[in-house]
């Protein structure tokens, strides 16, 4: 998890090189509805001009083998915290692993491997987030813009636990654990 954020996976705060946030009275938001609901942390990081993802939540972002290391280097370029998969585990590593390591690392996988849905729709999993890119087309170059903006809109449920898929016409969120009839978020 990214230094700047509390370690409880569940609860974040945010705290910049000046401290924490005045209105958030430096207590960790809870994620999970209630109280300490996310939009009022975005609200709040609105307020003090922060607008993306990264700084909301703390994202850290696994990109997996079958997409380029180009995207480790746009996403740190963003303010994302991110890693390639080759940096840490082996090239023919199962999905359950992948899935394992980023749910132990709180990061979100980006992917254009459908199979990562299909595992957390088998098994109900509450986590860890993916975003799933279903494109012919796959290159940073191409999809950059198209990504970040799905970062940036989709951070909270991001961080609560969510499947994205993103295709060339748009994005859907669905909120993990994913059971049959759960919302879609478009």
């Amino acid at each position: 998890m990214h230094p700047r954020y509390a370690d409880n996976s569940r609860h974040y705060r945010w705290v910049d090189c000046f401290g924490p946030l005045a209105c958030c009275n430096s207590s960790p938001l809870s994620l999970s509805g209630g109280a300490g609901h996310p939009s009022g942390l975005v609200l709040c990081c609105l307020a003090h001009g922060r607008t993306g993802a990264a700084y909301w939540f703390g994202v850290k972002l696994l990109v997996d083998m079958n997409l380029s290391p180009d995207w480790v280097r746009l996403f740190r370029q963003s303010g994302f915290d991110a890693l390639h998969w080759s940096d840490i585990g082996p090239a023919t590593a199962a999905d359950d692993e992948v899935l394992q390591w980023a749910r132990e690392n709180q990061a979100v996988v980006f992917t254009h491997d459908l199979d990562f849905g299909i595992l957390l729709a088998l098994t109900e999993r509450t986590g860890p987030s993916v975003i799933q890119v279903r494109t012919q087309d796959v290159t940073p170059r191409r999809l950059r813009d198209l990504v970040l903006s799905v970062l940036a809109t989709h951070g909270p449920a991001l961080a609560a636990g969510a499947l994205i898929t993103i295709d060339e016409a748009r994005a859907r969120a669905r909120i993990l654990p994913i059971r049959r009839g759960s919302n879609t978020v478009s």
